[in-house]
């Protein structure tokens, strides 16, 4: 999946928002958004770096060296603007996301259903062994009583 096309109902206004004003920005034949690859790993790049720059409010956290006052009050504003951003970035990789979700989905689907059923018998076997390590031929509520 090289491109991805935000059809409406997907799009939101946050991942919408991050590409008004963005010359660079196709759309496709019934008007959606097309955002290439490249855009999506750009995307995240933006989120990496304003998860960096918002970290510094968890390390102050851990550290408690929060001030309070005027100052505290600006910065707190700052921060709660970026994590804003970092939502809204996700939003927009997830939106992408779930576009190419929904293209090759039957594929998907079909392996994650053949990993979830390949999964659950390999619990059953762990059950089977320990209930078997212990005593318990099977798994019943009088045995276990």
């Amino acid at each position: 999946a090289l491109s991805g096309t935000y059809s409406a109902p997907q799009r939101s206004a946050s991942s919408a928002a991050l590409l008004v004003g963005d010359p660079a920005v196709i759309r496709d034949k019934g008007g959606n958004f097309v955002l290439p690859r490249a855009d999506v790993m750009k995307l995240r790049d933006r989120l990496r770096n304003e998860e960096l720059a918002a970290g510094s409010l968890m390390s102050r956290l851990r550290n408690k060296t929060l001030r309070h006052g005027a100052i505290t009050d600006i910065g707190h504003k700052r921060e709660m603007c970026a994590h804003a951003r970092i939502l809204a970035l996700e939003e927009a990789i997830d939106t992408e996301w779930v576009y190419m979700w929904d293209k090759f989905g039957g594929y998907l689907l079909l392996l994650l259903g053949l990993t979830a059923k390949a999964e659950r018998v390999q619990d059953e076997v762990r059950l089977r062994l320990f209930l078997d390590s212990i005593g318990l031929p099977d798994l019943s509520a009088k045995d276990i009583k």
